[in-house]
């Protein structure tokens, strides 16, 4: 039976307001996906500092602890991949599968986190107050294949004539992912989906959580 679980996530910056803003962001978003059971999350920094943190993470876990990654796929995920996480990331970016490591313990945010803000554009516009222009965002459905420049170039359009004038991953990111209804993300978001469920499976949660299986994206 698991008890804790160290999600290691990809991101957060060198300062520590971006680190405090990271934890909590992914703590409350995790909480409105009513995912009931003891979770840490630590910022990874750089993709590679990410994946060297996990590793750490996995040694040195202790009985009822088990580590999570959890990274941008930065690029379209192909089909042969779907529910192969080390099979991708080894193929993109050469790293190993740890011993003793499942693919449960590898997640991706498809293409990047800011995918998940498309799910749920309604959202976006009370953030971002008036003059948000939801029609710069991409219109791609499934959300997971709209290109990762295209949703940050289209995030920084579409807030040019708010007060905030652009989009900053720092001084943004987090607090959108705070509000974010993850719901509509598990909705629309596979890769998403395939998270919140491995971690429902962790804790021992048999509750329904109804949306998009990998199988069906393709």
């Amino acid at each position: 039976m698991v008890t804790l679980i160290h999600i290691i996530v990809e991101g957060g910056g060198e300062t520590k307001y971006l680190s405090t803003a990271l934890r909590s962001a992914f703590n409350e978003f995790f909480a409105r996906a009513k995912l009931n059971g003891r979770i840490q999350i630590i910022k990874g920094g750089s993709r590679l500092q990410t994946y060297k943190k996990f590793s750490n993470s996995i040694a040195s876990n202790t009985l009822g602890e088990t580590s999570i990654l959890l990274v941008d796929s930065e690029d379209p995920v192909p089909p042969a991949f779907f529910d192969k996480p080390w099979e991708y990331l080894h193929h993109r970016d050469q790293w190993s599968r740890p011993a003793h490591v499942s693919d449960d313990q590898a997640h991706l945010m498809t293409q990047c986190m800011e995918s998940w803000f498309l799910a749920d554009k309604e959202y976006l516009a009370k953030f971002f107050g008036n003059g948000f222009k939801i029609n710069e965002l991409p219109a791609t459905v499934p959300i997971e294949d709209a290109l990762k420049q295209d949703i940050l170039k289209g995030l920084d359009k579409a807030a040019r004539e708010t007060t905030k004038k652009e989009y900053s991953k720092g001084k943004h990111s987090f607090a959108i992912l705070k509000g974010l209804d993850p719901i509509k993300v598990q909705q629309q978001s596979p890769w998403a989906c395939r998270l919140f469920k491995t971690l429902d499976n962790f804790f021992g949660t048999d509750s329904p959580r109804p949306c998009k299986e990998l199988r069906d994206a393709e």
